[in-house]
């Protein structure tokens, strides 16, 4: 008699963690369906300030590591302060060994560096 009860326990038990699994999977393909739509939608494109400077011709990268200031100053965002910064980082602790680390000169944040970031090189 208790065995016939546990048993039934078990059963809806496992009734119910089954039902509950295939609602769980029919939820995840759901927000996958939708979140894959809405990724085709979207269409990835390069930033536009560096759209533009390819149409005018100048798509060379400009090195960090022997660029003078006049050339950082071409730089969106990049005044002559911030282009002596850069020079004067460089010479006191070398050469830049990737374009990202251009972030530690004091004046270039983190939005600053993704505007530049298609322009500049370390080489």
């Amino acid at each position: 008699m208790i065995f016939v009860r546990i048993q039934r326990f078990a059963q809806v038990n496992m009734q119910w963690v089954l039902y509950c699994f295939i609602i769980l999977c029919l939820c995840i393909i759901l927000l996958n369906c939708n979140t894959g739509k809405r990724l085709k939608d979207k269409t990835i494109s390069q930033p536009e300030k560096y759209q533009k400077s390819q149409v005018n011709g100048s798509n060379s990268l400009i090195d960090l590591n022997s660029a003078k200031t006049a050339e950082l100053e071409k730089l969106p965002g990049i005044g002559e302060r911030l282009a002596r910064r850069i020079v004067q980082h460089r010479e006191k602790f070398g050469k830049f060994r990737r374009a990202e680390h251009v972030m530690i000169v004091k004046g270039i944040s983190d939005k600053k560096y993704r505007k530049i970031r298609h322009l500049i090189t370390a080489k």
